[in-house]
């Protein structure tokens, strides 16, 4: 079965270069883990997806203006080729050998630490509400960085047109995530002593125009996130 994964749709977000590198890195070295994953699964990785954008020092946007990961329901093979190409590869793959995960990597300029975004508003005797938050939940025990309180399952308004969405509702397939890594750091930054030592800071609302606004305000963040 094949697991895509793709990154930098959004030019500014430099930090999802960083965590593509450290994934190819780690998926081409000789550790025994890396090894299983190679021989288990078929891996489509697509470092930049928005290369123009990060020549031209856009931070949202491709050379055609637009926001690429609002055009995944119908887009242009002239104008968002990048995308067009990738939703064939995804349709393929899930055709002719299965496919068992979409990762989409991004930056988040205000939350703090690793979560994720999915498409998990199912009801609960359905098996893919707990096949999606699966995922998460082993990122958070293994990973110190990883909140999985900060991770969010709603489609918020003006989603619709992104990657992990259309994956999910289009394509069929329940385990796609929208991976957000932090530009602001790992933890939460703290009150001063004398608003209460250790109370830890609201993260605040997201604005209108944020691609990680889930269609409300981000909640507390939490520092640490295990």
């Amino acid at each position: 079965r094949s697991v895509v994964v793709s990154s930098r749709v959004h030019p500014g977000e430099s930090n999802a270069s960083w965590i593509v590198h450290g994934l190819l890195g780690f998926l081409l070295s000789p550790s025994p883990e890396a090894k299983v994953l190679r021989d288990h699964f078929i891996w489509h990785v697509v470092p930049m997806m928005n290369p123009d954008g990060v020549v031209c020092g856009n931070y949202r946007c491709g050379l055609c203006g637009a926001d690429l990961n609002r055009q995944w329901r119908r887009p242009s093979e002239a104008l968002h080729g990048s995308v067009h190409g990738l939703k064939r590869l995804i349709s393929r793959a899930k055709r002719k050998r299965g496919l068992c995960m979409y990762i989409d990597l991004h930056g988040h300029s205000r939350k703090c630490g690793i979560f994720s975004y999915a498409c998990g508003q199912y009801p609960k005797d359905d098996y893919r509400r707990f096949t999606v938050r699966m995922y998460p939940k082993l990122l958070g025990a293994l990973m110190p960085e990883f909140s999985a309180p900060s991770c969010r399952w709603r489609v918020g308004k003006g989603k619709r047109g992104t990657g992990r969405v259309v994956v999910a509702k289009d394509l069929g397939l329940t385990e796609t995530y929208t991976i957000e890594a932090s530009f602001f750091g790992h933890q939460a930054p703290r009150e001063s002593a004398g608003d209460g030592e250790g109370k830890e800071r609201a993260a605040p609302a997201e604005g209108a125009d944020s691609d990680t606004r889930e269609g409300q305000a981000a909640r507390p963040a939490r520092g640490g996130g295990g």
